[in-house]
C-alpha cells in the first residue's frame, strides 16, 4: 500500500513532504541519483509470522528518503563514505559497490576490504605481543548482528552465537529502510541481500530485516536446582518491594535543555545536550521536567513516572530542512535507535536502554544458571602474607620487565612475601538475574592493611561525573554520604598484584587493565580503584553503576562489571543490597554482609549488550563502627579518551 512520503513516516509521526525532499538535495553530489533510485518505497517484509501482526500498523506507513548512503556520522563514518565515493568513481558505479560490500571483497586505490569471518578479527580488544592494548576497528565491527536473506538460522554470514551465555537468541526485526540504510552506512555494517532479490530489488524495500542476539530471561524455576521447601513456589518470581529502576531522559531537540526533578522545590539535575541522553534512578510517582537554557520558568516536556515508562524522550518534530547535518545525522541515529527498542521490548519484555546498534560485551561473562552454582579460577597472583619494605612498594615506574606480562617460568615480584605456587579462587553465584558472585578471600589481610594505609586525602563521594555543566548545581547530595580517595594501579606492587588477580578473576588479559598509549590519548578497560570510607549512618542510596555513553562515543563505552572488596567487617549495618534481585522466596532481594578480604563481582551489562536494569544496587547505612570497601570499574570495551 503506497502513500504520500513524510518524514514522519521515519519518526512514525507527522511532517512535510518538503523535509524529506531537503534530506535528498543533502546527498552528497559525489553519490549518483542511482543511490536514490535503489532506496525507492515497497511493501516491508515481516521479520516473523509472530511479529507480523505486531508491526501490521506501522509497515502501512510509506517511507521514500535517501539518507544513508550520503549521511554519516562525524566521528564514526567519515572514512565509510569516501571510500564508497572512491570506489563508484573508480569502478563504474553503485550496484558494483553494493556487490563488493555484501562480499567483503571492496576495494579502491588498489586497497582491499578484508572478508572477516569472527568477532574476534574484528572486534580485537586484546593486547598485542608487547604491553599495550589494541584498539578495536569500530563500536560495531564485533556485533552479532546481520542484515539476512533467510531468517532460518542457516545463513552463514552472521557471527556464530556466543558460548558465555545459553539464554542469547537471535531476535528478527525490520527497522525503516532508510534508517537500516543510514545505520548501516554510518557504522560500518555490512548488508547481505536477500537471497531471491536482484540487484535493485535489494535496495527497493520500505523495511529492511535484520537479526540481533538479544538476552532472554530463563524462567526463575531453573535457579532452583535444589529444592528443599516443599511449601515454596520455586517457579513463580515474587514482586520486589522495591519499585525503583532506571530512567533514561533523551533529548531530540536540537538545542540544549535543562532537566529538573519536580520535587518539593524543582531540583536541576542535568544539562542534556541535543540528541544524548541522561539517566537517574526513579521511582513511580516521580516527575520530571525540561526547560529551555535561557528561561529555567518554562517546561517544554513534562514527564510522570509510572512503572511502564522508564524511557522518556522530548522529540519537538524538529524541521529536517532546518537541521544542519551533523544534527539530522544524529536525530535519524536516535530514531533508528527507538524503532530497535520497541521490537526489542516485545521480544524480550524489558527496555532497550543501551544506543542501537550496541554490540554484545567483548570481554567474558561468567554464568549465573542457578543459586550457588561454583566456578574456579586459578591464578599465579598469590596473597601478600608478609609486608613488604616501604622501598619495595616503591611506585611502579614502568610496566616492563618484572612488571610487563607475566612469565610462567619467572616468579611473580617480591615472591619473597607472598605465597607460594598459585591460588584458587571460587565464584560462588548469590544471584542469577542480576549476575552477582562472591569470592571470599580475594584478600589478604596484609593487602586490606596496605590499601587501608593509603587511605589520605579522602573527599566527600559524588553521584555525578565530570560534566561542563557541573559547577551550576550542587553535585554532593543525600544520595552518597561517604568519603573517597583514588589509588592507581602503578601506585605500588601489591595494588599491581590486586589488578593482575582481579583480571583473572574475570578471566580478562591484564594488559587491558593498564592505560596504553595510543598516539596522543590513554586507553584502559579499568578505571582506578576507588577506596570509599562510610561513617554511622552514612549510605549509598540505590543507584547504578552505568551511565549513558555520548553519541558520539566511537565505541558506546560503559562500565560492564564491578568488583567489590570488602576491607573491614567490625560494624554494624552497611550491607549490600541488590533489592531487584529475581528470586522466589523473599521481596526484599539480595544483602551480602561485608566481610573482611571477601570481594563480590557483578555485571552491569546483559550478554546481548544491554544494561542490566537489575543491577541496581545501594549501601544500606552503617549503625555501629566505620565501613571501608574498594570498587574497580572495569569497562567494556574500554574508557573513551576523554
Amino acid at each position: 500500500m503506497k502513500s504520500e512520503s513524510t518524514s514522519d513516516e521515519i519518526r512514525g509521526e507527522q511532517s512535510t513532504d518538503s523535509n524529506m525532499q531537503q534530506v535528498e538535495r543533502d546527498v552528497d553530489d559525489n553519490v549518483t541519483a542511482e543511490v536514490r533510485e535503489q532506496c525507492e518505497e515497497e511493501d516491508a517484509p515481516s521479520s516473523s509470522e509472530d511479529e507480523e501482526e505486531e508491526g501490521e500498523d506501522d509497515q502501512d506507513d510509506d517511507v521514500q528518503v535517501s539518507v544513508g548512503s550520503g549521511m554519516v556520522l562525524k566521528s564514526f563514518a567519515v572514512a565509510v563514505f569516501a571510500t564508497m565515493v572512491s570506489f563508484v568513481q573508480l569502478n563504474g558505479g553503485i550496484s558494483n559497490f553494493i556487490d563488493a560490500w555484501s562480499t567483503g571483497t571492496l576495494s579502491t586505490n588498489n586497497k582491499t576490504r578484508k572478508s572477516y569471518s569472527s568477532a574476534n578479527e574484528l572486534f580485537a580488544l586484546t593486547p598485542d605481543a608487547g604491553t599495550r592494548m589494541v584498539l578495536p576497528r569500530k563500536r560495531t565491527s564485533n556485533m552479532d548482528f546481520c542484515l539476512v536473506a533467510e531468517l532460518d538460522g542457516t545463513d552463514g554470514n552472521c557471527i556464530p552465537q556466543p558460548e558465555s551465555s545459553s539464554n542469547l537468541e537471535y531476535m528478527n526485526f525490520n527497522i525503516k529502510a532508510p534508517l537500516m540504510d543510514f545505520v548501516t552506512s554510518s557504522y560500518d555494517l555490512e548488508y547481505f541481500p536477500y537471497e531471491d532479490d536482484d540487484a535493485s530489488a535489494q535496495k527497493t524495500r520500505r523495511y529492511k530485516k535484520g537479526r540481533a542476539l538479544v538476552y532472554k530471561d530463563p524462567p526463575v524455576g531453573s535457579y532452583y536446582v535444589h529444592r528443599k521447601d516443599e511449601s515454596t513456589n520455586y517457579d513463580e518470581a515474587v514482586e520486589p518491594s522495591f519499585t525503583g529502576f532506571a530512567g533514561k531522559f533523551i533529548n531530540l531537540s536540537p538545542k540544549p535543555v535543562l532537566f529538573f526533578w519536580d520535587g518539593n522545590e524543582p531540583i536541576l539535575m542535568d544539562r542534556i545536550l541535543p540528541y544524548e541522553a541522561v539517566g537517574t534512578s526513579t521511582f513511580p510517582g516521580h516527575q520530571f521536567f525540561f526547560t529551555p537554557e535561557y528561561d529555567r520558568q518554562t517546561a517544554v516536556a513534562r514527564f510522570f513516572i509510572t512503572a511502564d515508562t522508564k524511557v522518556m524522550v522530548y522529540d519537538p518534530k524538529p524541521d529536517l530542512e532546518t537541521l544542519s547535518a551533523e544534527h539530522r545525522e544524529k536525530y535519524l541515529a536516535q530514531l533508528a535507535n527507538l524503532d530497535y527498542a520497541r521490537e526489542y521490548l516485545v521480544i524480550t519484555k524489558r527496555q532497550w536502554l543501551a544506543m542501537f546498534p550496541r554490540p554484545p560485551p567483548k570481554h567474558f561473562m561468567w554464568n549465573a544458571d542457578y543459586f550457588f552454582q561454583e566456578h574456579s579460577v586459578e591464578t599465579r597472583e598469590t596473597h601478600f602474607l608478609k609486608m613488604p619494605s616501604q622501598a619495595e612498594l616503591a611506585r611502579i615506574q614502568s610496566f616492563e620487565g618484572e612488571y610487563g606480562r607475566a612469565n610462567p617460568s619467572e616468579p611473580r615480584p617480591l615472591s619473597i612475601h607472598r605465597e607460594r605456587g598459585t591460588r584458587k579462587m571460587t565464584l560462588r553465584t548469590i544471584s542469577c538475574s542480576p549476575r552477582v558472585f562472591e569470592i571470599d578471600h580475594f584478600l589478604s589481610d596484609v593487602e586490606v592493611e596496605h590499601i587501608l594505609s593509603r587511605a589520605t586525602s579522602l573527599k566527600r563521594s559524588t553521584t555525578v561525573g565530570d560534566n561542563d555543566f557541573s559547577d551550576e548545581f550542587d553535585a554532593v547530595d543525600d544520595t552518597r554520604t561517604s568519603k573517597n580517595t583514588w589509588l592507581n594501579r602503578h601506585d605500588s606492587p601489591i595494588i599491581d598484584a590486586i589488578y593482575r588477580r582481579a583480571a583473572d578473576l574475570m578471566r580478562i588479559d591484564e594488559v587491558s587493565l593498564r592505560f596504553s598509549r595510543h598516539g596522543d590519548e590513554f586507553y584502559s578497560a579499568a578505571e582506578s580503584l576507588q577506596l570509599v570510607h562510610y561513617n554511622v549512618g552514612q549510605e549509598y542510596t540505590p543507584h547504578h553503576d552505568f551511565t549513558y555513553p555520548s553519541m558520539e562515543s566511537g565505541y558506546q563505552a560503559a562500565r560492564f562489571a564491578t568488583l567489590l572488596l570488602y576491607l573491614n567487617d567490625d560494624m554494624a549495618g552497611g550491607e549490600t543490597v541488590f533489592p531487584k534481585a529475581v528470586n522466589a522466596q523473599t521481596h526484599s532481594g539480595l544483602q551480602v554482609k561485608p566481610e573482611k578480604g571477601k570481594a563480590v563481582l557483578f555485571y552491569n551489562m546483559l550478554p546481548d549488550g544491554n544494561f542490566d536494569d537489575l543491577s541496581q544496587h545501594a549501601g544500606y547505612p552503617v549503625k555501629e563502627g566505620q565501613k571501608w570497601l574498594a570498587n574497580l570499574w572495569v569497562w567494556d570495551p574500554f574508557m573513551d579518551a576523554e
